[in-house]
């Protein structure tokens, strides 16, 4: 089995045990009315999760050469 390390990563969820993943994400998503949402960049419904995986793949991709590094489009 290959290890992988990732060094930036986008961080969807919905509870305090997110906390740590939206502090260190270069984006995060908090789904649904948590009072982890304080932490994530932004905030939305369940409903709108597949919109807004949609809206980041177009914003970030995996940077050329090194898979642990997403860059802005």
């Amino acid at each position: 089995m290959k290890k992988t390390v990732l060094t930036q990563f986008i961080a969807f969820g919905n509870d305090s045990n997110d906390q740590c993943l939206f502090e260190h994400a270069i984006h995060s998503v908090c789904v649904g009315n948590n009072n982890v949402k304080h932490y994530a960049k932004e905030n939305i419904e369940r409903a709108d999760v597949a919109g807004k995986i949609r809206a980041l793949m177009g914003k970030y991709r995996v940077g050329e050469g090194d898979t642990s590094k997403l860059v802005k489009y």
